[in-house]
């Protein structure tokens, strides 16, 4: 019947809308526990929900095919994985159906918001979907300053 295209579209604005209203709150958060769940959020809506993938895909993709991208060599020599164990801690909220936890909850005492909104910008950037993303924050940026 016809009934559930009705409903479809009932329910395709308020979504896109409360998707919308969560990179707005991306962007103005400053604390890391709730920065922290939106981004989570977003990741599981946009890769899960319209990308299509799963929880587990999407973390071989990025932690495993793309470790590299994540990591970088210090001018000392010494490895920074910091951006790895801040997308391994995003995706491990994402990936619910599976309980495990690999040891990244000391990311919740991580304050460095900045370091959190880059690795999430290299997320996309490593998933070809950059376009999404500067898109998404450029609409929440026009809404800001009203010329």
């Amino acid at each position: 019947g016809k009934g559930m295209s009705d409903e479809e579209e009932s329910n395709y604005n308020p979504v896109q809308n409360s998707y919308a209203a969560l990179w707005r709150e991306y962007e103005q958060l400053d604390s890391s526990i709730p920065l922290l769940n939106v981004i989570r959020r977003i990741l599981e809506y946009y890769f899960l929900q319209i990308c299509g993938y799963d929880g587990v895909s999407l973390r071989r993709k990025l932690l495993e095919e793309n470790k590299e991208k994540f990591c970088f060599t210090e001018e000392n020599g010494s490895e920074n994985l910091n951006n790895y164990h801040l997308a391994s801690s995003m995706l491990a909220y994402v990936d619910r159906s599976s309980m495990f936890n690999d040891g990244h909850d000391f990311v919740e005492e991580y304050t460095d918001c900045g370091q959190y909104k880059t690795t999430f910008r290299m997320i996309f950037e490593v998933l070809g979907q950059i376009q999404h993303y500067n898109m998404m924050m450029s609409k929440s940026a026009v809404e800001e300053d009203v010329k």
